[in-house]
């Protein structure tokens, strides 16, 4: 659930502008341009909060993002000057995370473990279903990796271990008659 981070930023208001950190000034200039009239907003801080909006209403209305809006998401990704009201916009996103690829190898390797439970065998390339040839390319480049020592140990465990359990699970000796 988006959550409006006004409150914690208002505070700065009330702190000497000699005391705050270039990192709080960047932050209060941002809070001022998100919680003043639209005309008066500074130029940086106007452009984001435009493309911050765009990418939150569409999120929030569950719609697909414009490929503007995606670019610039994974640019935020990226930079490494975002100051605090930035990181918390941002964090505020429905489905925001900091690393999208960490979550997503994840679930292919539910999907390949739950594939091989259901048909005991491995996808395959040659395939004439689009989802079973985009998991066998997947597990392709997986497997590659291992070989190479390119692929975590955490996530060359898991995928031996799928591997393992989805190959056994057709191998009993009922199964061999």
């Amino acid at each position: 659930m988006y959550r409006d981070p006004a409150g914690s930023f208002a505070a700065l208001l009330l702190r000497s502008p000699r005391t705050l950190t270039d990192d709080e000034r960047t932050s209060l200039r941002f809070y001022l341009a998100y919680v003043a009239d639209r005309g008066h907003q500074l130029r940086r801080e106007t452009r984001w909060l435009r493309q911050f909006e765009i990418a939150r209403d569409a999120l929030v209305r569950d719609q697909a993002l414009p490929s503007a809006t995606v670019a610039w998401l994974k640019n935020q990704r990226r930079a490494d000057s975002l100051c605090a009201f930035q990181v918390q916009m941002l964090e505020q996103l429905p489905g925001w995370r900091w690393c999208p690829r960490h979550g997503d190898w994840h679930a292919r390797a539910d999907a390949l473990a739950e594939y091989m439970r259901l048909n005991r065998r491995a996808p395959r390339v040659r395939s004439h279903d689009a989802a079973e040839r985009s998991l066998a390319i997947w597990l392709g480049r997986q497997l590659r990796a291992m070989r190479s020592g390119r692929l975590a140990r955490e996530k060359a465990d898991r995928l031996v271990a799928v591997l393992t359990a989805g190959y056994g699970a057709g191998r009993s000796s009922e199964n061999r008659d």
